[in-house]
């Protein structure tokens, strides 16, 4: 997968075959890193979540996508069972497969100015997941 400026240094997943391949690796089990995956709203076409944020203080403790169409939303939510809901902004947190961590909830931003405290609380979710993994 590439990495591009419109997901801000997080690995973007636009289509059909990027989603299919981010389903194998969330199903890996050689992933041992927590994952963070973000939906982009359609209006406006841009994550309320501060992805740079997200990507610079996981650095290499989790992986950061960004779902940025409909139809990889679309795709991601019926190939993946743990995104159904993930749509609209909505971004979660998945422990990697051998982890004893549960996966936090959904997160939901209720708009652009709810953008830092669903920030936070991703951050939040990848540091008690790393905590609890093992």
């Amino acid at each position: 997968m590439r990495r591009d400026r419109h997901t801000q240094g997080a690995q973007p997943v636009t289509d059909r075959a990027e989603v299919e391949a981010l389903v194998q690796w969330l199903n890996a089990e050689v992933r041992t890193a927590p994952t963070v995956l973000i939906s982009v709203p359609r209006l406006p076409p841009r994550s309320f979540v501060n992805v740079e944020q997200i990507v610079a203080d996981v650095g290499s403790g989790a992986d950061v996508f960004v779902i940025s169409t409909p139809l990889a939303v679309a795709t991601l939510r019926a190939r993946y069972g743990p995104a159904r809901h993930l749509y609209a902004g909505a971004a979660r947190v998945i422990p990697p497969p051998r982890s004893h961590a549960s996966a936090p909830p959904l997160r939901v931003p209720f708009g652009p100015a709810d953008g830092v405290r669903v920030s936070r609380t991703l951050l939040a979710d990848v540091r008690r997941v790393l905590a609890g993994s093992g």
